[in-house]
């Protein structure tokens, strides 16, 4: 299934589950390889995330941040994943293949931000960008 999509997104506890013994970059680098995949992000908690494209790889790391509860986090990493690529314009197949390496750093930061937001709170509540950006800046 993942190789039918442009985007993929996978925590490294996904990976280890889905292909044991694999590193989250060789996962990342063999959807890579797939005809359609543009983009694979990969969470790793409090180690932040590694987005990777078939030109760019960038490691990102989480902000130090007091964990009162990580459900949801995932979603909201997801969510402002979606939002930074598509205020980019950078959603779809053939749009996600110009994504750069700046672009991506930014947009995998953007969500690591949004998700640690999260986990500052009870529950699945996500930021809204008007926190996201009065927390981190724009």
């Amino acid at each position: 299934m993942a190789a039918l999509s442009d985007l993929v997104k996978l925590s490294d506890e996904d990976c280890e589950f889905l292909r044991p013994g694999l590193s989250p970059e060789d996962i990342a680098a063999e959807l890579l390889t797939a005809d359609r995949t543009q983009c694979v992000v990969i969470t790793r908690g409090g180690d932040g995330a590694i987005g990777m494209s078939r030109d760019a790889r960038v490691e990102v790391p989480a902000p130090v941040t007091e964990v009162v509860d990580t459900v949801g986090a995932g979603d909201s990493f997801m969510s402002a994943l979606i939002a930074g690529l598509h205020a980019r314009g950078l959603l779809g197949a053939t749009r996600l293949a110009g994504l750069t390496f700046e672009d991506l750093r930014n947009v995998v930061d953007y969500a690591v931000k949004a998700a640690a937001i999260t986990c500052t709170r009870h529950g699945a509540d996500p930021p809204t960008a008007a926190e996201h950006t009065a927390k981190w800046g724009s």
